[in-house]
């Protein structure tokens, strides 16, 4: 799980293989000259690690930039893409890094896993 309550620049960091659902606020990720943009009800999808820029690009105290993330194991992996398929944002086949809208489906289940966290 992820809070920040300011917006910051870019800054070096590493992502592992993950699925990230951004709760609530704004990121936007650089790998490879690509920018990624997004921001709550959507996630970021990491299929291997990898470096990259990352910046916070709206969040504030009242409404901080809210996120959480899971790892993927092999399993996992195949299970998101089999879910997701045919709905990513850019109706292009997905490389080891891409922003998918949530399904509801997908959402409610990192909602429950936050209340759980906290």
């Amino acid at each position: 799980m992820c809070k920040r309550s300011k917006t910051s620049n870019l800054k070096k960091c590493f992502y592992d293989a993950m699925i990230l659902f951004m709760v609530q606020g704004e990121k936007q990720t650089v790998v490879n000259h690509n920018k990624f943009q997004y921001h709550e009800g959507q996630c970021i999808v990491t299929g291997v690690a990898m470096p990259s820029l990352s910046a916070v690009t709206r969040a504030d105290s009242n409404h901080p930039m809210l996120c959480i993330g899971l790892d993927f194991n092999d399993s996992l992996m195949l299970e998101v893409l089999n879910s997701i398929e045919n709905h990513y944002l850019d109706n292009s086949l997905p490389s080891d890094i891409f922003v998918i809208d949530a399904s509801e489906t997908l959402a409610d289940a990192f909602l429950r896993l936050l209340k759980l966290r906290n």
